[in-house]
């Protein structure tokens, strides 16, 4: 998938330049760093082993995606704000062989996990994937990475957090009625919550607050609501 300038979005936020990615990634370019959170690496997998009939595929095409984006950025480092594994049932053979070909592909870059609730049910990532584990409130200053969004006031005032969990969409609505659902980055005072990377996901509807600012995305475009 190519990378166009309808696909990419500057803003400056906490004081550092960042670039938003249609592609469901967050670039940080002073620290050469990618977030993206909610992968959910085998979600598909874990849905046919119940019977669900989820076509094949998913994770080998999030998974080119990713590579785009590190050959576009860049990026020496990628932080995963949680959800690396969907559960259990997502270390299929063929999910690991995908996974470390693509490490063996990348074997330079730093990757660091912000364990989320997923996590704590799937397990850790296979050692041989060189995948760093932290808890949340990992700090990147003046960023601090959590999974889930961050309620306590205090711990918002130590730095800018960046977060995911929620799988965030925002339903525009034309004049005729009809409406549709698309992910989006939205940025509130304290912490921005970012889209979920797994193209095989839900989505939790977002209500901008005076003040926030939201960016809905799709394959062709990233573009901030007004």
């Amino acid at each position: 998938m190519s990378i166009g300038v309808d696909t990419v979005k500057t803003l400056n936020w906490a004081g550092e330049d960042l670039v938003l990615y249609s592609q469901r990634a967050l670039y940080w370019p002073r620290m050469q760093t990618l977030f993206i959170t909610d992968p959910h690496w085998g979600k598909g997998e874990t849905f046919r082993q119940s019977g669900i009939p989820i076509p094949p595929g998913g994770t080998l095409s999030d998974l080119a995606r990713l590579t785009d984006l590190l050959v576009t950025t860049k990026a020496q480092r990628l932080i995963v704000l949680g959800d690396f594994f969907h559960t259990e049932h997502s270390r299929a053979p063929q999910i690991l062989d995908a996974l470390h070909a693509w490490r063996a592909a990348h074997r330079t870059l730093e990757i660091v996990l912000v364990r989320g609730n997923h996590d704590r049910h799937a397990g850790a990532p296979p050692a041989a994937l060189d995948i760093t584990g932290v808890a949340a409130g990992y700090a990147a200053s003046p960023f601090f990475c959590h999974h889930e969004p961050v309620d306590d006031a205090a711990e918002k005032r130590s730095g800018y957090i960046l977060a995911g969990h929620l799988h965030p969409v925002f339903t525009l609505r034309d004049r005729d009625g009809s409406q549709v659902r698309l992910p989006c980055f939205h940025f509130a005072k304290r912490q921005a919550i970012l889209p979920a990377f797994a193209s095989f996901s839900g989505g939790y509807g977002v209500t901008a607050a005076k003040g926030d600012r939201v960016f809905v995305i799709s394959q062709a475009f990233v573009v901030e609501v007004t």
